[in-house]
């Protein structure tokens, strides 16, 4: 089955992440399970902790992209649009853990609150964090009590939870009172227009000026308001579109590299392949080959 990111008007993820009374939830993803072969941009009021398992990931996190190989990890700030494609012929696995703030807060109000995590929720520099061995470790500490339930495993997750973000805050402290980049609700609706319009139409030609008259923007201010709110460019955002779509196209084997480059908006099967080679590292060709030998292989095992 398709795994799709449910979000309202504004990008927000509407899906609840563990439960009102233990708000913390861990989760195996394959990107290849979910619809077009990525994870759609998308935001929530809580942290997501990213670590990949298999596979190297490109990460967009508000202005901050990075590429994660296997045993690397993220920190995801609360309110942070990001996106998630995978790079290279390698299926790509993630440990994902989310969890609430308010977990490890304490009182509303509360010198923990108000003094180390309102700052760091808000911190226009601490949007994502790289995650060391450390504080990785503590992640697959708490998906193996998520999994094994042993007694008092709730308190285990939120121990572990409070490790890491002790870490993070003294590692990050400079950072804490950067300037506050939270992105107004007008920002999240207007970001939800644009990429309403790249997601629904982006095997089709792209007209700029068209896009920016929809949030009522110059062409260059929708290019620079994108930029700042994914971390990416409109042209960039597309690519990886249609370069997802086409991973999903190669690994089916109904049409030839030349048919799938044309089905996804490239104008010819040179372009498509240069720009599939510098994302993907292997050329078309080669990634259906190395799909087709790995199909045959598990099937061979079984």
């Amino acid at each position: 089955m398709v795994r799709k990111v449910y979000t309202d008007e504004r990008q927000h993820e509407t899906t609840v992440h563990g439960t009102r009374l233990f708000p913390l939830e861990v989760n195996h993803d394959a990107l290849i399970d979910f619809q077009g072969g990525r994870i759609a941009c998308h935001w929530h009021e809580e942290w997501e902790f990213s670590v990949v398992r298999q596979g190297t990931a490109r990460y967009f996190l508000g202005q901050t992209p990075c590429t994660l190989s296997a045993g690397q990890g993220v920190l995801i700030n609360a309110r942070v649009p990001h996106t998630i494609f995978p790079t290279g012929s390698e299926e790509v696995c993630l440990l994902t853990v989310i969890a609430n703030p308010g977990m490890i807060c304490g009182m509303p109000g509360g010198l923990i609150e108000t003094k180390l995590l309102r700052p760091f929720l808000s911190s226009g520099v601490l949007s994502a964090i790289p995650l060391d061995e450390t504080e990785i470790g503590e992640l697959l500490s708490i998906e193996a009590m998520e999994r094994d339930h042993p007694f008092a495993w709730e308190l285990g997750c939120s121990e572990c939870l409070c490790r890491i973000i002790h870490r993070l805050l003294v590692r990050n402290q400079s950072g804490l009172h950067a300037a506050d980049t939270r992105h107004s609700l007008a920002d999240l609706q207007k970001l939800d227009i644009i990429l309403g319009v790249l997601q629904d139409r982006w095997d089709e030609p792209l007209s700029l000026s068209t896009l920016a008259a929809q949030i009522g923007s110059s062409r260059e201010g929708c290019c620079r308001f994108f930029k700042r709110m994914t971390g990416q460019t409109i042209s960039q955002y597309l690519l990886n579109q249609r370069l997802s779509q086409t991973a999903k196209l190669l690994r089916d084997g109904t049409w030839n590299v030349t048919q799938t480059a044309l089905a996804v908006g490239f104008s010819n099967a040179g372009r498509f392949s240069a720009a599939f080679a510098k994302k993907m590292g292997c050329t078309p060709s080669q990634y259906r080959q190395t799909i087709s030998d790995r199909q045959y292989s598990e099937t061979e095992d079984k």
